[in-house]
């Protein structure tokens, strides 16, 4: 089986992407391609990230990608941001060389082998983890009431870590995506005022068509300070607080060891030696509310998993 992992990012994004890469030719050793998409930048033909793929085994590709439609909607204020609509475009690039692709954001650390090759999709196109804040009421009520009012499906998934089937991947995709952008413009059947951006699209795009996979594959930032995220070998560090710059009362000691690991392999010669976790503990104790509102949310979650995707 081929497989590659891809990443979208802009100049912005681009330190994290290069960590988020390494983070999993570090840990992952399923896959034979790492892709890192360009928007905006010119990337450097000898990064050093390259060449910590070669020691893996790894072949590393970095490419700038442009999409002139979307370019055009960014152009007129349609769009706030255009390289969360580029994941389409990246992987309409390559997916006729791979049996599978992932896609994953850029603020998304793997700490652990999770064996991607040898989930069973069953048959859906993608698999994809719930998205704990909106899907269990975190972010507000008004989503499963939109729900209801709109017959949507409450099995809602995070657009930052999605597996696709590239057999099963559909070549009017795209025009299909683009009708569904023109409608969530207008009015988002989730959410209402959205955020997400490119997120309930694919939502919209695969609703009850996607395999549900262990939150533990995308835990988000939500669940910091809770044992699910000191346990987790995929962290999403969505939001403002990623995991660059440093900031010893957002890292344990976990991440701390992870970075260093990270660094030394891209050639840095700098710190990352913050006190192991002491100042994140204290947080921890600080924010025990909110973490135990999200092992709650979690618990919800999970009882949702063999409900059909369908379900209201």
């Amino acid at each position: 089986m081929r497989n590659a992992v891809v990443f979208a990012t802009n100049k912005k994004c681009f330190e994290l992407a290069r960590h988020a890469a390494t983070s999993f030719i570090l840990t992952q050793s399923q896959f034979q391609d790492v892709y890192i998409f360009c928007h905006t930048l010119l990337p450097n033909p000898k990064d050093r990230l390259i060449k910590v793929g070669e020691e893996y085994g790894i072949r590393v590709h970095m490419e700038p990608i442009s999409d002139p439609y979307f370019e055009k909607l960014h152009s007129v204020g349609y769009l706030r941001k255009i390289v969360q609509h580029l994941k389409l475009k990246s992987l309409e690039t390559i997916s006729h060389a791979y049996d599978r692709v992932l896609f994953v954001d850029c603020d998304i650390l793997f700490y652990e082998q999770i064996s991607l090759d040898k989930v069973d999709l069953e048959g859906f196109p993608i698999g994809a983890t719930y998205d704990i804040a909106v899907s269990s009421g975190i972010t507000g009520p008004d989503f499963l009431q939109n729900c209801r009012k709109n017959n949507r499906s409450p099995h809602y998934f995070n657009s930052g870590f999605m597996l696709f089937d590239c057999a099963r991947w559909d070549g009017n995709s795209r025009e299909k995506y683009i009708e569904l952008l023109n409608k969530h413009q207008v009015t988002c059947d989730y959410l209402g005022e959205c955020p997400h951006n490119d997120q309930c699209i694919y939502n919209l795009l695969f609703e009850n068509n996607w395999k549900k996979l262990p939150l533990n594959f995308n835990m988000q930032a939500c669940a910091k300070f809770t044992d699910r995220w000191t346990e987790a070998p995929v962290r999403h560090y969505q939001g403002d607080n990623k995991f660059l710059p440093a900031r010893p009362w957002r890292a344990d000691a976990r991440e701390i060891l992870l970075m260093r690991r990270i660094r030394e392999a891209l050639g840095y010669n700098d710190f990352w030696h913050l006190p192991l976790s002491i100042m994140f503990r204290l947080n921890r104790l600080r924010n025990r509310r909110n973490a135990e509102r999200t092992n709650q949310a979690i618990a919800q979650l999970e009882q949702m998993y063999s409900q059909p995707n369908a379900m209201l």
